[in-house]
């Protein structure tokens, strides 16, 4: 190993190939790599390196008022503002996305990341307002929906519409 590189387009097709696994696995080994030496890193994804798309803020997710992150790697819901204190919203939406720090959004209690690898299915259940079903890898059912007072951050229901449907997409 020099450092350079490697070039394991043709290696990793055989891997995957129940076939040439073998051929795979010997080539690796004369390469100086030890595959018995890999171990399992982390369970779950995590919003660590996350990019901040755009948020909505005012959705109701289980009949609670909250506001919604679109990362580049999965949806992060915050709980919303009181009512009283809804003027606030948009600022507070805005200074997550300039933040850019997803992780720490992610990880501050009372705030949920579903990353899109557990989403199995996201379909659009109604038009006006807007509400979306979520189905979770667990079976667990996850509804957004918007309401008179839900505001857009940044196109912030493009980018969700786009992002469901690439989730959902074969």
């Amino acid at each position: 190993m020099d450092g350079a590189p490697l070039e394991l387009t043709d290696l990793a097709e055989m891997a995957v190939d129940p076939a040439t696994l073998d051929q795979a696995r010997a080539e690796l080994a004369r390469s100086g790599v030890d595959v018995t030496a890999g171990r399992h890193v982390q369970q779950r994804a995590t919003a660590d390196h996350a990019e901040i798309y755009a948020g909505i803020v005012n959705l109701m997710v289980a009949k609670r008022r909250t506001d919604l992150l679109v990362l580049s790697n999965g949806l992060l819901l915050v709980p919303g503002v009181p009512r009283l204190k809804m003027r606030t919203s948009l600022r507070r939406m805005a200074q997550r996305i300039e933040s850019g720090d997803a992780q720490a959004l992610a990880t501050t209690d009372g705030n949920r990341f579903i990353p899109y690898e557990e989403i199995v299915a996201a379909e659009r259940l109604r038009r006006f307002p807007v509400k979306y079903g979520l189905t979770l890898h667990s079976g667990e059912k996850v509804e957004l929906r918007r309401g008179g007072e839900s505001e857009d951050v940044a196109d912030g229901q493009q980018v969700l519409e786009r992002a469901l449907q690439s989730v959902t997409r074969d």
